[in-house]
């Protein structure tokens, strides 16, 4: 009270002296407990959760507070990475993100995505623009369809258009774009500004935590 907010107290003993101090008293008080020997605190405790529940929905309402003030106070749960995660904060990048030229030898991409230890390649120009993907089922079928695969480039073998997504993008909405898509992939390659800045897996946007 020294510091001067208004004090309100739920408790099932309102004469107090808390209670007494309080500008507000919720009374929880019950006459026994569900206990046989009126001991242990069931009627009370399923009073005071009830009680504090209501309040806690009459204040959200009150103040009109949303999913996304939810989400500022708690940022590390599930329903906070929903709202906060962005896509460039799962993406693969540096060592992580294989990129190759579209004239490049297909031995070579597929070293390269073995050392980055995704599941594809972006095709990209001199200046990062995106030209293509190859990922691994790219490399099955060429393999099966070739007679020589491994003499084939880059730009051969690439799924031309493939689906990409935004840096910026929501990762529970890029997780939405893999769910939905009329055919199974696990890798998405992500733009900024039309360049290549890095590569989403669908395997570690289920770790992220937003599911």
């Amino acid at each position: 009270r020294a510091i001067g907010p208004r004090i309100a107290l739920v408790t099932g003993r309102p004469d107090s002296t808390c209670g007494r101090m309080a500008d507000l008293v919720l009374n929880t008080h019950v006459r026994e407990e569900a206990c046989p020997h009126n001991l242990a605190p069931t009627t009370s405790a399923t009073a005071m959760l009830a009680l504090s529940d209501a309040l806690a929905l009459a204040v959200m309402r009150r103040r009109n507070f949303t999913r996304e003030d939810y989400a500022r106070f708690h940022p590390s749960g599930a329903l906070g990475k929903r709202l906060l995660l962005r896509v460039a904060d799962v993406m693969r990048t540096g060592p992580d993100l294989a990129l190759a030229a579209p004239e490049e030898p297909i031995l070579e991409v597929m070293r390269k995505i073995t050392n980055a230890g995704a599941g594809g390649a972006c095709v990209v120009d001199a200046q990062g623009g995106l030209l293509g993907f190859i990922s691994d089922g790219d490399l099955r079928r060429a393999f099966l369809r070739m007679e020589r695969p491994l003499e084939a480039s880059a730009a051969e073998l690439m799924t031309r258009n493939p689906t990409t997504v935004d840096a910026e993008m929501l990762a529970a909405d890029a997780l939405e774009m893999f769910q939905s898509h009329p055919r199974k992939i696990g890798d998405m390659p992500v733009l900024d500004g039309g360049r290549v800045v890095g590569l989403l897996l669908l395997k570690d946007l289920l770790r992220s935590g937003i599911v």
